[in-house]
């Protein structure tokens, strides 16, 4: 299946171009509705809500910063493949990407109640691959004679459509809580059931020597006749791509405790759910050993031209995938949030936060501290500090600016990558523009 193992590696060497963090600092922003989307029994200060499109971009990658693998040459930057390939780690290398549109979240506050609606397009990729992939990527085989490499990578990839209905209750003084029902509308997907690989280089006579226990398993890709790779199953309805059989559900779960005016403690925990996959499928496996005698694999960058046959035929023979079609099921990244605030004066805020995804297995912990400072009703602004993944140089800055019921804002975790985007591993921002009406602060501080 060369063109699906193509389709692979050229989704791989895409993300060498990425650096990226999770979305710490929306939990903060308790002015603006798209803050119960890290805990649905937040309440907002205004009686209507309408947030109109807001774009989320957020994406990570554990190894290395554009500044560690390139070298600047006359006035350009080249790939420096050597420092590439010093900074990976022999098995676990981590990639994460992803984008969100927000185009639409309602939310009615009455009392006690609150009652959100909200719809998004979402899209995440997950990669984890060994630094035997990438050596082989970018040096061949030659250098690896008479050893045995892990070549697996490990990949998901989800887009989806989210329908989501919130509701929160203020039970007492101190107690709300609060639930999200999500409806998932899958759009495509990517994903190993199992990932096993291994690659040995005779030394004498260079025979190449494949084991492989690979299940991959996709929906809505397709290839084309020129070996092209298209999304939503190479339709050109759009209607027809983004209304599918792929179905699936999630719930999120909050609740925030009050003490006073000047303490509170909020906990949640979002994205349970998964999604059946129907629509478009296909599952590719390879399993056994395979033997190939005099095969020399280049690497794909040699006198400054790029070539991914070499490796892609070699790869193609070694995994000699067979083809099946059969419904699968992902699950979503399941995150949680556990915050405190203390408000020492009226309008000043601090905050502490704990976070973490768990998703394959793989625990991905974040830690922030955040001061926040309300000018009235008119403006907020906020910075933080977070620690993720062995950095420590994430600062994040967000405002809120309201003006006669309109509300602008913006938001990122990682300021760096707009200053020197060389020097980063992460980068998260969004933005966005809401119609909030109805305030209810005061008359909720008054019952407290």
């Amino acid at each position: 299946m060369k063109r699906l193992t193509l389709f692979f590696f050229c989704s791989l060497i895409s993300f060498f171009e990425l650096s990226a963090q999770q979305d710490l600092g929306l939990h903060f922003m308790d002015n603006i509705i798209q803050s119960t989307q890290t805990n649905p029994a937040k309440f907002s200060n205004y009686g209507v809500n309408i947030a109109l499109v807001s774009p989320h971009v957020n994406i990570y990658n554990a190894q290395f910063s554009p500044n560690n693998i390139f070298s600047e040459n006359g006035n350009r930057l080249s790939l420096n493949s050597s420092r590439l390939l010093a900074a990976l780690d022999e098995t676990k290398n981590y990639l994460q990407a992803n984008v969100a549109l927000h185009s639409l979240t309602v939310g009615l506050r009455y009392d006690y109640f609150q009652l959100t609606l909200s719809h998004a397009m979402k899209m995440g990729t997950y990669l984890n691959y060994p630094k035997g992939i990438a050596s082989l990527l970018f040096e061949g085989n030659g250098n690896r004679i008479g050893e045995t490499i892990d070549i697996a990578p490990q990949i998901d990839m989800l887009a989806y459509q989210e329908f989501g209905i919130g509701l929160a209750f203020q039970v007492n003084e101190i107690l709300s809580v609060g639930t999200k029902l999500k409806y998932l509308m899958g759009v495509a997907a990517l994903h190993t059931d199992r990932s096993s690989a291994t690659l040995h280089t005779d030394e004498n006579y260079y025979e190449l020597t494949g084991q492989t226990d690979v299940v991959f398993q996709s929906s809505g890709l397709t290839i084309n006749d020129d070996g092209d790779i298209e999304l939503f199953g190479g339709t050109d309805n759009i209607s027809n791509a983004l209304f599918t059989n792929n179905s699936g559900y999630a719930i999120d779960l909050g609740a925030v405790v009050t003490l006073g005016k000047r303490f509170s403690f909020k906990a949640s925990v979002l994205d349970l759910g998964q999604i059946i996959w129907k629509n478009n499928v296909s599952t590719q496996t390879s399993r056994g050993t395979h033997r190939f005698e005099g095969v020399a694999v280049g690497p794909m960058i040699e006198n400054d031209s790029f070539d991914l046959r070499s490796v892609v035929d070699t790869l193609e023979q070694v995994f000699n995938f067979t083809e099946t079609e059969r419904s699968f099921a992902t699950s979503l990244p399941g995150r949680f949030y556990l915050s405190a605030r203390f408000s020492p004066i009226d309008g000043l805020h601090l905050g502490a936060l704990a976070y973490g995804e768990i998703f394959r297995k793989r625990f991905q912990p974040a830690l922030a501290l955040n001061v926040q400072k309300d000018f009235g009703d008119i403006l907020s602004i906020g910075a933080m500090y977070s620690v993720r993944n062995r950095t420590f140089d994430n600062i994040g800055l967000n405002f809120t600016l309201r003006l006669i019921g309109i509300q602008i804002f913006g938001v990122t975790d990682n300021i760096i990558p707009l200053v020197d985007p060389m020097k980063t591993k992460s980068t998260n921002f969004r933005f966005g523009l809401n119609l909030a009406f109805g305030n209810k602060k005061e008359k909720k501080q008054s019952r407290r």
